[in-house]
């Protein structure tokens, strides 16, 4: 074959996986793919006011770190390669940050992702599921319909995202299915826009429950920032309650700054509480190192 043909057969297979590459592995759906002309949040409300019941999908880099991103649950019908595919429609997330097997086949990832896939259920004109996956897990749409969309800007992401994670708090509705969902998907951006957000969820003119659940997400996906916020919290967070979950967001966090906070804590907290769930975090930590 002549090369400069077999170049452009190459390269054309090449832009015509492209979109399918973007797109993870979502099997058994109707996807229509698009470009965000004005801003995420507009093109959301655009879909869904055409449709009565649907998906759009984007991608965003992830924060760094190893991370596997699938399912509770699967179909029980495996694919070619032995994977069980995640069920869109129900079931949990479970997130790995182990080595790189997929504990569902017998699938090994060479590189950790470097991005994740962020979907939208749309029903009735709003947003009623967020749902979060790595692209290398499977997933059965099971015939839904899709609109994937494009030149997505991170800043949009997380602007649209905040605005469910606010509304969810204001209204009370939602929270696990619509605001917890986006406030991980927010904590897993990469770049220090999230931290930002992230910090404005935990001001005290915010729910109980708002607060406590990103204390969560600053210790297992911020790093050094989430750490430096979660110091802060555990001395100034008017509530007991969160600043017991800010105890959990410190154990699970790797910067050295958790650990010294959480000494600091067991010694010190103006709050038994707090000193106690300190204490346990502490013993796990030192729990895990002994059996390493």
């Amino acid at each position: 074959m002549i090369p400069s043909l077999r170049n452009a057969i190459v390269l054309g297979a090449a832009l015509a996986a492209a979109p399918a590459l973007a797109q993870g592995r979502i099997s058994g759906a109707t996807i229509t793919t698009r470009p965000v002309v004005q801003n995420l949040a507009a093109e959301v409300r655009a879909t869904a006011g055409r449709t009565t019941g649907s998906w759009i999908g984007y991608r965003m880099p992830m924060v760094a770190g190893p991370r596997q991103m699938c399912c509770y649950d699967s179909v029980s019908s495996t694919d070619a390669d032995g994977a069980s595919s995640c069920r869109l429609e129900s079931g949990g997330l479970t997130m790995s940050t182990g080595d790189s097997r997929d504990a569902r086949s017998s699938r090994i990832v060479l590189e950790p992702p470097t991005e994740f896939l962020i979907l939208a259920r749309l029903e009735n004109g709003a947003v009623t599921r967020i749902r979060t996956f790595s692209p290398d897990c499977d997933v059965d749409a099971s015939g839904a319909s899709f609109a994937w969309l494009t030149a997505v800007r991170p800043d949009d992401s997380l602007a649209w995202l905040a605005s469910l994670v606010t509304s969810s708090a204001e209204t009370g509705e939602g929270h696990d299915r619509v605001g917890k969902t986006s406030l991980a998907a927010i904590a897993l951006h990469e770049g220090g826009a999230a931290d930002r957000v992230l910090e404005d969820f935990v001001a005290s003119s915010r729910p109980e429950w708002l607060r406590g659940e990103t204390a969560f997400w600053l210790g297992s996906t911020r790093g050094e920032a989430g750490a430096t916020v979660l110091a802060r919290m555990i001395v100034q967070d008017p509530s007991d309650k969160v600043r017991d979950k800010v105890t959990f967001g410190l154990s699970v966090s790797k910067s050295p700054l958790a650990l010294t906070t959480l000494v600091a804590a067991a010694r010190g907290n103006r709050s038994t509480r707090v000193r106690g769930q300190a204490l346990f975090w502490l013993a796990q930590k030192a729990g895990r190192d002994a059996l390493a």
